[in-house]
């Protein structure tokens, strides 16, 4: 008798699903979070790390083989090397990865390879420490580039740096962006900020679609496909209040040693739609109709806030949010 396996109403099997495991952050990303964002989830309505154990192997049995662990920001929970330890071992788990912006990861990197995350999402919107603290509200570029550093030691592979371009703040830095991700190695997202919510709404939108032509030219790119590619959010703000969507533009580099040049060409998402169409949720495909809709990991696992917490277990409150985040999905976002 075949296994039971998740699917979303167009029959797609879903096998990646992202965790967060706290809300708190310690930026404040200008894109991101309102100023003097208060509103944070109480600890003890997290799910503790036995809850999370039963909740993952649960999603394991049901066919989903990668996690992410997000946040807010990750590795301020404490004991994050042990929870992905845990989750790593589960059976069924074939991939394990993190999205941070890096501020610990020079601490926390050997602990978290030891523990079995194979890959990193880091967040890197400019090489100008001023920028950086205008940006992302804190001086935090030599705690990045130690971060960086400090997973590369450890064997972490691929690292993927999330940009969000921002139009008269850092966009005139993303030439400068991609040549740094070819000398050291790391792939390039550039991210558009989505006019959505109060603080993405006041983003300096910038379209990537010329930047994506401009940079196939000016680098030489080719199409490629990525490993573990799938459309997501920046990985700052707390779960369950997000005030602004960004998704991730086709421009994509990757380098090795000699450097090669690759440019992704909207690669599948994690719920297995296919790679000819961006993915798109409920609001987006109001936008543009012939987008193709994903979705799938929100629709088999509704959110309320923050997400996984106790609170969400029940049903009504499930419900009501999934009703509620419609218009944007965890996986479009």
């Amino acid at each position: 008798m075949n296994a039971p396996v998740l699917t979303d109403q167009f029959g797609r099997r879903i096998d990646y699903v992202r965790l967060s495991v706290t809300d708190r952050c310690d930026l404040r990303c200008s894109y991101c979070m309102p100023e003097g964002f208060k509103g944070f989830e109480e600890p003890e309505h997290w799910l503790g790390f036995d809850e999370i154990e039963r909740l993952i192997g649960a999603f394991a049995r049901l066919g989903v083989s990668r996690i992410r662990l997000t946040g807010g920001e990750p590795l301020l929970r404490r004991n994050i090397a042990e929870l992905a330890g845990r989750i790593a071992a589960l059976p069924g788990i074939q991939d394990l990865s993190l999205s941070t912006n890096a501020t610990r990861l020079d601490k926390h990197a050997q602990a978290l390879k030891a523990a079995g995350v194979t890959r990193l999402n880091v967040s890197l919107d400019s090489l100008q420490q001023a920028r950086v603290e205008k940006i992302n509200g804190r001086d935090v570029l030599a705690k990045v580039m130690a971060g960086l550093a400090a997973a590369q030691d450890a064997g972490f592979a691929p690292i993927k740096l999330n940009m969000v371009a921002l139009a008269g703040s850092n966009d005139d830095e993303i030439d400068k962006m991609v040549a740094f991700c070819m000398q050291r190695g790391f792939v390039l997202r550039l991210i558009e900020a989505m006019p959505m919510g109060e603080t993405g709404r006041n983003a300096e939108y910038l379209d990537l679609q010329p930047v994506k032509e401009r940079l196939r030219t000016q680098f030489g790119l080719v199409e490629t496909t990525l490993p573990g590619a799938a459309w997501s959010r920046p990985p700052c703000p707390a779960p369950g209040r997000r005030v602004t969507s960004a998704r991730r533009t086709a421009v994509s580099t990757s380098a090795s040693s000699p450097p090669s040049r690759s440019i992704s060409a909207r690669p599948a998402t994690a719920s297995a739609s296919p790679s000819t169409a961006p993915p798109t949720c409920a609001w987006a495909r109001k936008r543009n109709s012939n987008s193709a809709p994903c979705c799938a990991a929100a629709a088999a696992t509704p959110r309320s806030t923050p997400p996984f917490s106790k609170r969400s277990t029940s049903s009504r409150s499930a419900t009501s949010s999934a009703k509620r985040r419609t218009r944007s999905c965890a996986s479009c976002r």
